[in-house]
């Protein structure tokens, strides 16, 4: 009798021996595919939403809603994107100008299969430039996004305020006649020392920038103070361009507009 508790006893543990292994086995497997399984999903889930055209488009968050829609479309349909800077001879040269810098750093961060930049200076009044049919060019070059510097240092003493506006308005209109969905943007020339008049007109260009709703980049906020001796250090003896470090502030302002970080 006594052997038979024995034996049985030996057999109950064997049962629960081989129960416990059993589902310990089955509790491991069963938390392994747990801690594997959502990190293959995160890691599939990253390879989708992730793609170069999004690390793009994150690039133009500071864009006006328009400009970047405008993009998005460009890159889907594989098409370059055109912008065209456009202004006075305060935009510089090729070697040292803030419009040359800018444009190198755009394509280097947008690629040159998806970006094309133009320059186009003039050394005339707002009046001459419509005269001239300076409307015709800015149109004539389809761009999707207009920088606008609009002669308004070379209107100082030339052109009325007033009239200033008006010949803006016409290239604006003419621009968007031919291609409709272009993107205008605003800016002044850059700063001069202690002047009177100029930050009216600069002011006026302002406000109607924001009356029409024009975004505008006021590159003013990043100079020196116009009334402060420092100004000087920032433009050239005539006051007519910004020198090179004047060019460097103004091209840091767009281009950190531009390509967002």
């Amino acid at each position: 009798m006594k052997a038979f508790f024995t034996t049985l006893l030996a057999v109950v543990c064997m049962g629960v021996l081989l129960w416990g292994n059993m589902h310990w086995t089955k509790k491991t497997t069963v938390s392994g595919n747990n801690d594997v399984s959502p990190a293959v999903v995160v890691t599939k889930e990253a390879e989708v939403t992730s793609s170069p055209a999004d690390a793009l488009l994150d690039l133009t968050r500071n864009w006006p809603e328009q400009a970047a829609e405008n993009f998005k479309k460009a890159l889907d349909e594989n098409r370059t994107y055109k912008i065209l800077l456009v202004g006075s001879a305060a935009l510089g040269d090729e070697q040292s100008g803030w419009a040359s810098s800018t444009k190198e750093q755009l394509i280097a961060a947008y690629g040159g299969e998806h970006m094309e930049v133009d320059i186009q200076t003039f050394n005339l009044t707002s009046l001459e430039f419509i005269d001239e049919e300076g409307t015709a060019q800015v149109s004539g070059s389809l761009a999707d996004m207009v920088l606008f510097e609009p002669f308004t240092l070379m209107d100082n003493g030339e052109v009325t305020i007033e009239n200033s506006l008006d010949n803006i308005q016409q290239v604006i209109d003419g621009t968007l006649e031919a291609k409709p969905d272009t993107v205008f943007m605003l800016m002044p020339p850059h700063p001069i020392y202690n002047a009177v008049y100029y930050p009216k007109q600069v002011e006026a260009l302002k406000n109607y920038a924001e009356e029409n709703e024009i975004p505008y980049l006021d590159h003013w906020e990043a100079w020196p103070n116009t009334k402060t001796e420092e100004i000087k250090e920032y433009i050239t003896p005539d006051y007519s361009q910004p020198n090179e470090q004047g060019h460097e502030i103004w091209s840091k302002y767009v281009t950190d507009y531009l390509i967002s970080k």
